[in-house]
């Protein structure tokens, strides 16, 4: 199964970069349950949670899984559908 995480309601994204690194090693540590072809979708309505998005995406290149970050949550859910 897929996930979609909707940041688009956050106005404030203050997320120490130590803590992207827990949250990817969380995200590996469940791969196992979401099978090879999980993909995770984010979405986000500020330029700082869009960065800070990509920041959490280079440190899940090493899970089984396919970071995608977006700004339009239409666009996340045609990706999480493919």
């Amino acid at each position: 199964m897929h996930s979609l995480w909707d940041f688009r309601g956050v106005s404030n994204f203050n997320v120490p970069i130590e803590n992207l690194k827990i949250i990817a090693n969380f995200a590996k540590s469940i791969a196992s349950n979401r099978g090879k072809k999980w993909k995770i979708a984010i979405v986000t309505g500020t330029d700082e949670a869009y960065g800070l998005s990509l920041v959490f995406k280079m440190y899940s290149e090493t899970i089984p899984a396919t970071v995608r970050v977006f700004r339009a949550y239409e666009a996340a859910e045609a990706w999480l559908k493919e």
